[in-house]
This record gives structure tokens, sequence and C-alpha cells, in this order.
């Protein structure tokens, strides 16, 4: 536990340049030793990214390490997986829901460079990484490998900046994509409400400590007044539950019943989803499947009925469609 809590203490934030760095020495291992081209390497970092979030965000491992892999090597029995192998299946399992990977997936490197990848992002936290500086080292990795090397170009983000502040999408209204590339319209607007969310939420809370210390209560009192009212309004901030599942908050509900998204490539989904999550998340509506299928459906006027779909690997999605 003392070593645990060394490394726990050890670890620092990201500026966004060290992240995007680091995602290039990873990109660059991955070339150099398994030959990968660029789209496999992509893809590859996007796995281990996705073990890592995984690993901490489930609540049942600890930090992502090589201490970490070498606990679970020594507890590992003869039959069992290999330790890298054995944790993307955990992973898989986890983000099942999402459709982010199909069964038959790999990670196809060896434990020698999973190792080697693992002791290159353990020297941060990143959940402690601000998800601006995250989100942008992300996309400007993204940006290279995927719209440059492997010939897709999405819609800069100025533009896309422009476009959705001049939509202005306000909170429970819903928001879909239905050709989300690597999710950059959906990203800006799930920031776009959220940050409005966020600065409600600070108004409460600033009324809530007034309201308090006008009751003149003894300081500890007030203190423990305080910090429960702030705690009761910090949680409306949460995306998501521990275990990657919905939950009933304000930014949950908009994470997981406003935002929606598809794409017919595999690659592109897993982006977005990837692309998203570093940014704060809002990745549960994206969806890997075609989105310009066509649908025939007659509605009456004043009447709202649900559409769903079962896409590729099992995918699921639903949306409201109002007949006026």
């Amino acid at each position: 536990m003392l070593r645990l809590k060394q490394i726990r203490e050890s670890l620092r934030t990201f500026n966004r340049k060290e992240f995007q760095d680091l995602l290039f020495v990873c990109r660059s291992i991955l070339r150099g030793v398994h030959k990968m081209d660029p789209g496999r390497a992509f893809d590859t970092i996007s796995k281990i990214l996705f073990i890592r979030m995984y690993v901490e965000r489930s609540g049942l491992h600890g930090t992502f390490t090589t201490d970490y892999l070498d606990r679970r090597a020594a507890s590992r029995m003869p039959n069992d997986a290999l330790v890298h192998d054995g944790l993307f299946d955990l992973t898989k399992s986890y983000y099942r829901t999402d459709a982010l990977f199909a069964e038959s997936d790999k990670l196809d490197i060896s434990e020698e460079t999973f190792r080697r990848i693992v002791k290159q992002l353990e020297r941060f936290d990143l959940s402690k990484t601000g998800d601006d500086i995250k989100g942008l080292a992300f996309e400007r990795f993204l940006g290279t490998t995927v719209r440059g090397e492997l010939g897709q170009f999405f819609t800069p983000r100025p533009i896309v900046d422009f476009m959705v502040d001049l939509l202005d999408p306000q909170e429970q209204e819903l928001i879909c994509d239905p050709a989300a590339g690597s999710g950059g319209f959906l990203i800006r607007a799930f920031e776009h409400v959220r940050d409005r969310i966020q600065a409600d939420v600070q108004r409460q809370k600033d009324a809530e400590r007034a309201r308090i210390e006008a009751l003149e209560l003894p300081e500890d009192e007030e203190e423990r007044e305080i910090d429960a009212a702030f705690a009761r309004l910090n949680r409306e901030l949460l995306p998501s539950r521990d275990d990657n599942q919905p939950i009933d908050t304000r930014v949950g509900r908009l994470a997981w019943q406003c935002i929606y998204g598809t794409d017919a490539a595999p690659r592109a989904a897993r982006t977005a989803k990837m692309n998203m999550i570093m940014h704060g998340d809002g990745h549960g509506g994206i969806h890997y499947h075609d989105g310009l299928l066509d649908i025939s459906i007659s509605i009456n006027p004043d009447e709202t009925v649900s559409l769903s779909y079962t896409g590729k690997h099992g995918a699921n999605g639903v949306c409201e469609v109002s007949g006026d």
C-alpha cells in the first residue's frame, strides 16, 4: 500500500504538449517494434488508452503502472491469458454496451511492447489532467494520423466552434450527427451545454453559501452545511457512474440522453468515443452504424415517436422524432 501511495503521489498532470508528444512516442514504439502502419498504430494506442481508463475508472484495480502489471503477472495462473491480453478482454467487456470492439479484436502486440508503453504512460495522471488539455492533445495526435496519413479530413475546429455557437444548443435538447467522424461537432456541442450547466451550478453554489452564511451558524456547523450543499450540487456535474453506466445528473443526462452520433467506419466510431472521453465524456450515444440509411415513416402532427435500430456488432440507438 505504501508503494502504491508513493506512485500516486509521484504522478503529475500533463500539459498539452507533453501528452501529445507522449502519444507520438508510443506510436514510434509500435511502428519500430511491430512495423505497424499509422492506422494500426493509432488503433492500438487507442485500445491501450481504453485499457488504462478501464483500470482507473472501474475502481477495481488501482493505478495503471508497470507495478500493477507485475502484481497481475504474479497472480496469473498457467492457463490464464497473458496480462495485457487479459486486461484487453476485461476492457472489451467493460465497454460492451458501447460496441467499441468486436469480440475477435486483439491487441496484437507483445507483452514487452505493452509494458514499454505502460511505462511511458505511467508518469502522468490522466484523471487529474484537464479535459481540455487531454482533448486538444488527442485531437492533435488524431489530426496527423487519421486526417493526414490515412487521407481523411474533418471539419476544422474554428468552423465547428462557429457553427455550434450559431446553433446554440440548450440543455435537454437532442443533438445528433449521423456522420460523426472524429466527433468534433458533438464534442463542441457537449462542451457548449456542459459549460452552461457548470456556470449555473456555480451560481447555485454561490447562492447556497450566501444563504448558509446568513444563518450565522457556529463555524464548524456552517462548514459542514456548505460542504454538504456543494457535494449535492457538484454531483450534477458527473457524466457517468464509476462503472461506465448512465447516471441521473444534469451532465449525465446530457451525456447519455442528448448526444447521439453514428459513423459507418468502425475506426471513426471508436475514435469519436475516445475523443469525447478525452474531452470529458458524452461518448455513450456514439455508435458504429450507417447513419445515412433510409428510414421511411409517417408521423401525425403533434405526435412524437421513438426510432430505434440495431447496428453492427449489436450497437443500439434511439432517437425521438416529432411530427411538427
